[in-house]
């Protein structure tokens, strides 16, 4: 499992935070340094809370699948289909905002928890893992409630069903900051 702990308060160097997310795709390098600048920007502009940061991962996504010539699902944009954040492939002719009919291929779902409950988490996770995605992404809060016997990424990673061939990418928003808290990064394949 590649895992990886970024600061937010003091944040980092371009060049760093490559350095440190270098052993995954080039894809998810610019997705998990898209996703730290939010998470960088809430704390340094105060803006610390689940609209927040929801509406900026949404921006994200449907940035990035614009790049890769593909249709971006969620709830403000067309409308959640399947996963709260998906992306699929269309026809290069079909309209990428209007006709989500001509779908051939989900090429990435993301699912996101900011609950701390620990069957909530699990709940939205296990619905990855039974996507036919190539990209899996779970993001959350990067926090152990008190009582927790382990870490939501390590929950995930130990429960994971052991589909072959399969690639997660989790990615963890801290909440506190201040207490130690970072941006996380974990990734494995089954």
């Amino acid at each position: 499992m590649f895992t990886r702990e970024l600061p937010v308060l003091r944040g980092i160097s371009e060049e760093k935070r490559r350095s440190l997310i270098s052993g995954l795709s080039d894809d998810e390098q610019k997705i998990v340094g898209d996703l730290y600048q939010i998470a960088v920007n809430a704390f340094t502009l105060k803006q610390i809370s689940d609209t927040y940061w929801t509406s900026n991962i949404r921006r994200v996504f449907e940035s990035h699948a614009k790049q890769l010539n593909l249709l971006c699902c969620h709830s403000d944009h067309i409308r959640e289909w399947l996963y709260d954040i998906s992306w699929f492939e269309v026809p290069s002719s079909a309209d990428k905002t209007e006709n989500w009919k001509e779908a051939r291929r989900l090429v990435m779902a993301c699912e996101s928890e900011w609950s701390e409950n620990e069957d909530k988490i699990l709940w939205d996770f296990f619905k990855l893992s039974w996507s036919n995605a190539e990209l899996r992404i779970f993001i959350y809060t990067n926090y152990m409630k008190r009582g927790a016997a382990e870490h939501p990424a390590d929950l995930c990673y130990r429960l994971c069903p052991l589909s072959k061939g399969v690639h997660y990418l989790l990615i963890g928003f801290p909440n506190h900051p201040q207490k130690g808290e970072t941006f996380r990064v974990d990734s494995w394949n089954t």
